[in-house]
């Protein structure tokens, strides 16, 4: 004959099983946030590669901010695109797709300006500026920042297509992976970054990561 479980019984499971629920429900959402954190990391690789392409094809000059025919604070994207696989023809279009868009970014993807969540470092050069850096004249290309995650609580409408030095009105690193940064280095690896070491600098320079003479 089976046993019949008490309502006392059935009670103590259904509350064991809401504990193990609470308990198991903040995991997951951490291991989803580190798996944002991970595809963004692998984005800012492959962008890295399309870096070296471009290169090859651009006598060994750096990419820049910008292009002939879009905004000064716009189109970085434009001109790698061919190099990853990105046949978007509007900013939307190519900004808030493939690589160049952060899983975790919570940007406004209507807006031509605000798509994707990947910034451009503002001191790598603008063709509408006349400013080009060549491979070479990078000192530490280790540690000098090509692209990283926008900040999405400033005031610039451009504020994830470009990132500037420490204490910019606009265009800040995010900190939207665990209190931190994923970036690309001048040399082709990405890296995670604390926002407060970013923001730091280094060797007594608060723009040591960002500029690419130290």
């Amino acid at each position: 004959m089976m046993k019949k479980f008490t309502l006392i019984e059935v009670l103590v499971v259904v509350a064991i099983i809401g504990i193990l629920v609470s308990m198991l429900v903040p995991a997951l959402g951490k291991a989803r946030k580190k798996s944002k954190q991970a595809v963004c990391l692998s984005n800012m690789k492959q962008i890295g590669s399309a870096e070296f392409m471009y290169q090859d094809d651009n006598d060994q000059y750096h990419l820049v901010r910008d292009n002939e025919v879009y905004t000064q604070y716009n189109g970085w994207q434009f001109l790698l695109a061919q190099y990853v696989n990105n046949d978007g023809t509007t900013a939307q279009e190519v900004q808030s797709s493939g690589v160049f868009a952060c899983p975790s970014s919570q940007l406004n993807f209507n807006n031509e300006w605000q798509n994707g969540g990947i910034g451009y470092n503002g001191n790598m050069g603008s063709i509408q500026k006349s400013i080009q850096i060549a491979v070479n004249a990078v000192e530490v290309p280790v540690e000098t920042i090509l692209t990283a995650d926008g900040d999405e609580t400033g005031g610039a409408v451009h504020l994830d297509n470009q990132i500037f030095k420490p204490g910019s009105f606009h265009g800040e690193p995010g900190a939207r992976h665990n209190g931190g940064v994923n970036t690309l280095l001048a040399d082709g690896h990405a890296e995670w970054y604390s926002k407060v070491q970013l923001m730091a600098g280094k060797n007594g320079n608060q723009d040591y990561y960002y500029m690419p003479t130290k």
